[in-house]
């Protein structure tokens, strides 16, 4: 499905900034957060090794928005520059799907839960998306958290469902907001 529709390039909250990824931020992504193991390890993509993949994904993120395929924002706390995290909305509809990293120096602090909610607002003003969701590794309960304070409901256990970057397949738990819910 072809779809004209195009999220804003930058959202805001009360204390996050997003907007839409630059190459210059590619220092500031692979030094925060990419490079670390410990953040990577519950995700689907590797550690980068170098800045040169991150510019890598960065050139990916910015042909995808331009197809319409793939939204990505670069998180920054309030007017500073420095890039602290990413979410990312897979364009598909009826359906998007979500994925997020963020610094762990600034997990557990509900950053992310607030920009996914702005993210998954964005996505429905799209007539077209009836659904938004995303899913974590079981092994990963701050993911899970982030999703139910985004406003998203568990829905279940997806048995081997997803190729973590460490090569393990592992089980997952879903949890998706859907138009209906936008009702009441």
């Amino acid at each position: 499905m072809t779809s004209s529709f195009s999220p804003p390039e930058q959202l805001s909250t009360p204390r996050l900034s997003l907007r839409r990824p630059r190459a210059a931020d590619a220092p500031d992504i692979f030094r925060e957060y990419a490079s670390d193991p410990e953040v990577t390890k519950t995700l689907l993509w590797s550690t980068h090794r170098s800045v040169a993949d991150t510019h890598e994904f960065l050139a990916y993120a910015a042909d995808a928005w331009t197809a319409r395929r793939e939204f990505t924002w670069s998180i920054r706390l309030g007017d500073d520059p420095l890039v602290v995290g990413m979410i990312g909305a897979i364009f598909a509809p009826p359906m998007v799907t979500l994925g997020y990293v963020l610094a762990r120096r600034l997990w557990g602090q509900g950053i992310m839960s607030e920009a996914a909610a702005v993210v998954i607002d964005a996505m429905f003003e799209c007539d077209d998306v009836h659904r938004v969701w995303a899913y974590c590794a079981l092994s990963n309960p701050g993911s899970a958290r982030v999703m139910q304070k985004a406003g998203m409901r568990y829905e279940g256990v997806l048995r081997s469902y997803a190729r973590l970057s460490t090569g393990d397949v592992v089980d997952v738990e879903a949890y998706a907001r859907v138009r209906r819910d936008l009702s009441g």
